[in-house]
């Protein structure tokens, strides 16, 4: 569950992101529903759990930059936090061109003894599916 409230009693300090986001929530609910207003309890309960997400999802994406070597935290890094584990695309991004060329990076040394098992597949091969054929190659290259 969500780490809410960090120990906090009572409401949020009433900042001025805290208001803006307050009022992006109700004009979301009145989108909806005119007639339904949203307890001050809630909003901070929903404002809560946007930030745990927002830490969440930034410090993964962190030591993802970390992982590859990288100093700087870059969109591909959240991109591919959110994908993989919230199953959510970044607009304006181009996620299937990123994970065709990390595809194609890790099948390359195996693409010569994967071509036929490619041809059944179809050119939608996932990465996962793609780092498992380069690990059976690798170890079909051990045994001999």
């Amino acid at each position: 569950m969500y780490g809410l409230g960090e120990g906090r009693v009572g409401p949020r300090k009433m900042t001025p992101a805290d208001q803006s986001m307050r009022r992006s929530i109700q004009d979301l609910v009145s989108s909806i529903d005119p007639n339904v207003r949203v307890e001050p309890e809630v909003e901070d309960l929903l404002l809560d759990i946007a930030d745990e997400f927002i830490d969440s999802v930034t410090n993964f994406g962190c030591r993802l930059a970390k992982h590859r070597g990288g100093d700087t935290l870059e969109v591909r890094d959240l991109q591919l936090h959110l994908e993989r584990n919230h199953n959510i695309r970044i607009p304006g991004f181009a996620s299937d061109e990123t994970r065709i060329s990390i595809s194609h990076s890790a099948t390359a040394a195996s693409a010569p003894a994967n071509a036929a098992k490619k041809a059944t597949q179809g050119t939608h091969m996932t990465l996962r599916s793609a780092r498992l054929a380069a690990v059976q190659q690798a170890k079909k290259e051990a045994r001999l």
